[in-house]
């Protein structure tokens, strides 16, 4: 039987080399299949984390206060990503474009 951790290490390191295809191919490659595997493993864990948590408020706090905190790095990433195909997205330091899966 698989536990949680691991469950979450297999999702961390198969989103890892889904992004990393992204920042090296610039779009769709092999290594995004790889990364389809982390959402589902994810929401998973989403999913039990709210059968057994005892204060359901706190953990929607919990995870909406995660979810901004990664914008922030989710907007470099996506900013990295468009001002290589476009230059007129590199003078800007954000972009409000996309809100990542967490939000």
């Amino acid at each position: 039987m698989i536990s949680a951790f691991v469950l979450k290490i297999i999702a961390v390191i198969t989103m890892t080399i889904d992004h990393s295809g992204y920042l090296i191919f610039g779009g769709s490659s092999f290594m995004n299949f790889i990364g389809r595997i982390a959402f589902p493993i994810f929401a998973f864990q989403i999913t039990e984390g709210y059968t057994h948590t005892h204060n359901l408020k706190k953990y929607f706090l919990r995870l909406f206060a995660f979810a901004l905190i990664s914008q922030i790095p989710f907007m470099l990433f996506t900013t990295m990503i468009t001002s290589r195909m476009a230059l007129k997205y590199f003078l800007y330091p954000f972009t409000w474009t996309y809100i990542n899966i967490y939000l």
